[in-house]
């Protein structure tokens, strides 16, 4: 029961951020963007091929805190065959304080048995901050110490104490159109070979005020994959996506 306490904890956290996030002094919901990306595609004839992909993102940003969540999910078979199948589940809440730094802290479930991961969590605790760098541009830090669970293939597990650093620059081409880029770094105190880099570059445009087009490059990098697996993984996905 113990190995699913960090699975337990991203539920109960994803859940209650809202409640954390909203300023009692404020409006509901006020300062809320959330929106839902969905992709697929079927072909047929020589090779049969069905992907499904789910992307749901929520930001809020109130007086006191600022949250951000997000859910991803994909899934492939090509003629009768699963090739691929990932879940990522994350949650991040940080302080808005009188200075620009603040308390920050997340949490993270990852899945992808094809990559040998049965389930990764990761818990992170540090400080955050917001830099607008210009009218359109602003670059998002997170700084902080992690505990990661990792129970790969064949029931071995891992439980390390690392560190986290990550950045988001987000760049407001036009009225219409926004640019992102995600870097995080998760060193390993315990042994500096097993670290992991995952990268996200995404391109959203408006078609109007509810729905929008968006392409996205995904890397993930691991300096010590799980055994006969390879170090990184790409995905690129191109999603309706829709606000409210």
């Amino acid at each position: 029961m113990a190995r699913y306490a960090p699975v337990f904890f991203l539920t109960v956290m994803t859940a209650c951020t809202p409640l954390f996030a909203g300023d009692p002094a404020g409006p509901p919901m006020s300062g809320w963007r959330c929106s839902i990306g969905l992709s697929y595609m079927a072909t047929t004839g020589n090779t049969s091929t069905t992907t499904g992909g789910l992307n749901f993102d929520c930001d809020h940003t109130g007086v006191r805190w600022k949250s951000t969540s997000s859910v991803d999910a994909l899934r492939e078979r090509r003629d009768g065959h699963l090739d691929a199948e990932r879940f990522n589940a994350r949650t991040q809440l940080t302080h808005v304080g009188a200075t620009r730094w603040g308390l920050s802290y997340g949490a993270e479930l990852h899945r992808d048995q094809f990559a040998g991961i049965n389930l990764r969590s990761v818990l992170n605790l540090g400080a955050g901050a917001t830099y607008g760098l210009n009218r359109r541009t602003s670059l998002d830090v997170n700084l902080g110490g992690t505990w990661t669970y990792a129970n790969l293939r064949k029931d071995e597990t891992r439980s390390t104490l690392g560190g986290l650093v990550a950045g988001r620059l987000t760049w407001r081409i036009s009225p219409t159109a926004t640019f992102k880029q995600d870097l995080e770094l998760y060193p390993n105190f315990t042994d500096t070979t097993d670290y992991r880099i995952v990268a996200k570059t995404s391109l959203e445009a408006s078609i109007n005020k509810a729905l929008a087009l968006k392409l996205s490059y995904l890397v993930r990098y691991d300096n010590l994959p799980a055994p006969g697996k390879v170090s990184t993984d790409t995905t690129t996905t191109t999603s309706l996506v829709i606000h409210f």
